[in-house]
């Protein structure tokens, strides 16, 4: 196990004082996972010790502990302060692989991993966006999310400690069960396509899904310069990828789009992709899932 214990920004790495920039000298994984995430009132405070509210907590051999780091986000009273710690893994799998061996861990150790936040919320998505995944033991909350950098997989906690946080316990689940439709397992999610002009990937300019009478919708709005078949075109094969066979597909001059079947222990998933160009460079994607046997 590395050392990665450090109190103060002075402490962190005495070559910075020989001209050595003083984040130079420091673990990657320690500055993407624990020294740059959250906020606080002062610098975090950044230790190899597991947090106690994940000590029972196994995680699979595949992951690398990192370490976990405390900061002070305000005062409760005159003698207690509130406080954000995040805890960090990393491995080699794939993000999703990644966010569902943890949630298959937590939930061997005693802890209720609710759905991810909205179902098929993350359909539509960006590479390496991250989503977070609650869960609960002994009514405290934990929430986790795992993410790639530089082809390294990071899962991070983040735990909130002496503060209104863990009646998100009772509240979160209630919704998670309220909301919850059984097909959140069977969201498929579709990277946004690259723009030509720019070579990067859209990004979503807002999201939102509803569910209703046992169907759930996803949609997305963004923006780019391409045809909306060729947009249509690569969410249908991101589709072929996770497993769907096509049924039908169409184009237009506005819209296009393309419907999709999915079996399941002898269930009928069906669903309809649809993309609609409102100029030549907005577009909005509409997904509608159902379970029909």
């Amino acid at each position: 196990m590395r050392r990665v214990a450090f109190v103060t920004m002075a402490a962190l790495c005495a070559a910075a004082a020989f001209g050595q920039g003083l984040l130079d000298c420091m673990d990657p994984d320690v500055l993407r996972t624990l020294l740059m995430q959250g906020q606080g009132q002062q610098l975090p405070v950044i230790t190899v010790a597991v947090p106690a509210e994940l000590s029972a907590l196994k995680m699979p051999r595949e992951f690398a502990w990192i370490g976990s780091a405390e900061r002070i986000t305000g005062k409760v009273d005159a003698t207690t302060s509130a406080s954000q710690v995040t805890a960090a893994w990393r491995t080699s799998l794939a993000p999703d692989a990644a966010q569902a061996a943890t949630a298959t861990a937590l939930t061997a150790s005693g802890w209720e991993v609710w759905p991810r936040s909205g179902a098929g919320l993350d359909v539509f998505r960006t590479p390496a966006m991250q989503t977070w995944q609650d869960a609960c033991r002994d009514g405290k909350p934990v929430n986790f999310t795992a993410g790639a950098m530089d082809g390294v997989t990071y899962v991070r906690f983040t735990i909130q400690r002496n503060s209104n946080y863990n009646s998100a316990c009772s509240q979160r689940a209630m919704s998670a069960r309220a909301y919850a439709t059984g097909l959140e397992k069977y969201m498929p999610h579709l990277e946004m396509p690259v723009d030509p002009a720019t070579g990067m990937a859209a990004r979503s300019r807002g999201n939102g899904t509803s569910s209703a009478d046992g169907v759930v919708t996803a949609e997305a709005e963004f923006a780019l310069k391409d045809s909306v078949g060729n947009v249509a075109g690569n969410f249908a094969k991101q589709m072929t990828g996770q497993g769907w066979t096509p049924d039908a597909n169409w184009s237009g001059a506005t819209t296009a789009g393309s419907s999709w079947s999915k079996r399941d222990a002898g269930a009928l998933i069906q669903s309809t992709l649809s993309v609609t160009a409102v100029d030549d460079q907005q577009f909005t994607a509409a997904l509608r899932v159902i379970k029909l046997q």
